[in-house]
């Protein structure tokens, strides 16, 4: 629905066991994909816009004994610094907050000409 309401070429995948999460935990993810989907529309210049839903086993190591989801929006738009201060803008620092919520680590990257990625990540 996004790609036909904006013109902006978009592409949906998701590995069935993530698709599959549907604890307290959905409601915000819907929201922070939402919100980076209305960023990508109103200040990205996007053409296309990627959205993923993906699960991680656990890897080998200490850090990561549980499996994970990670939700990933990409746009190939016109970037921005993610450091700057945006004032009046807050999409940004309320998706930081909504991920503190559910105990996800979000990430923004980055780069004038070289687009956006975020990335939310989370034990399953």
């Amino acid at each position: 629905q996004f790609g036909e309401r904006t013109s902006i070429a978009a592409t949906w995948h998701a590995d069935p066991q993530a698709a599959g999460l549907a604890d307290d935990r959905a409601e915000t993810v819907f929201q922070i994909v939402e919100e980076a989907l209305h960023n990508v529309e109103h200040h990205a210049q996007a053409t296309t816009v990627r959205v993923g839903l993906r699960w991680a086993e656990p890897a080998d190591d200490v850090t990561h004994t549980a499996a994970r989801v990670q939700v990933e929006i990409a746009d190939d738009g016109a970037g921005f610094d993610p450091a700057s201060p945006r004032p009046g803008h807050y999409g940004l620092i309320g998706m930081r907050e909504q991920a503190l919520l559910i105990g996800a680590r979000f990430d923004v990257q980055s780069r004038f000409g070289e687009g956006t990625r975020l990335v939310l990540e989370f034990d399953a």
